[in-house]
């Protein structure tokens, strides 16, 4: 069922697409596959050089029964532009977002939509990963904790945070010295704010590891990067922000 039982959708997956057009359609069947849930997606190619745009349209025509709204940007938005932009036109409470070349398991939606339920508080919820490519192990695996995230941003973007979230803080920041480290800064920006996310600790996603990826490039210029979160967000309890108690 697309539609939950009060006749409305639960779940707005968002996608960004960005020369993916050889591993979107795993992504997006591996979406519909989801159980229990109703759901939409919202994807936005983000004016891609290969023909992502006409993959995606022959997987529509596929499945007509699927609510999917597909965004062909005219000109290159980056990352944060084409999120906000196809988070403006979701229809429901809750927006999982996803890469065009991850996977979520059946009972993903389900889970993260029901955690955010029993935490009526929680700005987000986000499960275990498990890393498939040249790299393999596992992203997303430990509980909300702002010194730990102060350390290293262990919580990927392939999270569901609630509309009201993204609408309370203005969605992603727009910042493109900040390329690769966007999702950081969000999870930054809600525990400055005393918001938390709640962890679902089951492998309930996949997530593609590549021989060369944004975060892999950002690392040339990783200090500059840290030393500007470190500035906008004072309040967190950075690393060396404080001097132990005394004995």
């Amino acid at each position: 069922a697309w539609e939950d039982e009060r006749g409305g959708v639960e779940v707005s997956v968002v996608v960004t697409l960005f020369d993916y057009a050889d591993v979107v359609i795993e992504t997006l069947e591996s979406i519909v596959a989801s159980h229990d849930v109703g759901m939409e997606v919202v994807i936005v190619d983000d004016r891609s050089s290969d023909d992502g745009v006409a993959v995606v349209k022959g997987w529509m025509q596929r499945h007509p029964d699927i609510p999917v709204l597909l965004l062909a940007s005219a000109v290159n938005r980056g990352l944060t532009r084409s999120r906000n932009l196809a988070i403006g036109r979701t229809r429901s409470a809750n927006v999982m977002v996803m890469d065009a070349d991850n996977h979520v398991y059946p009972t993903c939606l389900r889970r993260l939509a029901d955690a955010l339920d029993r935490d009526p508080a929680a700005a987000f919820a986000y499960a275990t990963l498990e890393a498939f490519g040249p790299e393999t192990g596992l992203r997303s695996a430990q509980g909300w904790h702002p010194p730990w995230l102060c350390e290293a941003n262990y919580i990927d973007a392939q999270a569901m945070l609630r509309r009201s979230t993204l609408d309370r803080h203005g969605g992603y920041r727009v910042d493109d010295d900040m390329y690769g480290w966007e999702d950081w800064d969000l999870w930054l920006r809600l525990a400055a704010a005393g918001e938390h996310g709640v962890h679902v600790p089951e492998i309930l996603g996949r997530y593609r590891t590549q021989k060369s990826s944004m975060v892999s490039l950002t690392n040339l210029v990783a200090d500059d990067h840290r030393a500007g979160l470190r500035a906008r967000y004072p309040e967190l309890p950075w690393p060396g922000s404080s001097e132990p108690p005394a004995q």
